[in-house]
């Protein structure tokens, strides 16, 4: 489920009570932000008259092309990327630079194999994958990664 934008200006926002995300609600206090209250009964207020508050989001992109993706486009606040690889595999390059210690979760919804090709010169160097090998994601199989500015690459986080 997509995280709903929180906003003090125009657009969409959350509603007063309404859930964000499984355990968090927020409710307006007022214009100068948005009180949370986690499942722990803590709370805390984000944004302001003055402040902008980012959300985060999924992208369900159209299934990848048999053969290889180069310099995938990274949405906007996107934290997770939910790829369905073509019947006889997909290969992914390299996810557009993000921000030193930004992370992304890369999903493959499908049930072939998706593939990550590291230090692949399909790829700008700082939007290539620092992976020790080829990494095969499966079917329902996910990765969570992380950008390093200092080695301007995507590692994996967590293995």
């Amino acid at each position: 489920m997509p995280l709903p934008t929180v906003s003090n200006g125009p657009g969409p926002s959350i509603a007063p009570g309404s859930t964000q995300a499984p355990g968090l609600s927020a409710t307006w206090t007022d214009s100068t932000g948005v009180a949370l209250t986690k499942p722990d009964g803590t709370s805390f207020t984000l944004g302001g008259s003055s402040s902008t508050v980012v959300y985060a989001t999924y992208s369900t992109p159209s299934a990848l092309a048999a053969g290889t993706t180069n310099d995938f486009a990274l949405p906007a606040n996107v934290v997770r990327i939910r790829f369905s690889a073509d019947s006889t595999g997909s290969t992914l390059t390299g996810i557009t630079a993000g921000l030193d210690g930004q992370l992304i979760v890369i999903q493959n919804i499908s049930a072939y194999d998706l593939t990550l090709s590291p230090e692949d010169s399909g790829s700008t160097a700082a939007n290539r994958f620092a992976l020790n090998g080829t990494l095969l994601l499966g079917a329902n199989q996910s990765l969570a990664m992380m950008y390093d500015s200092g080695i301007s690459r995507w590692t994996a986080w967590g293995i």
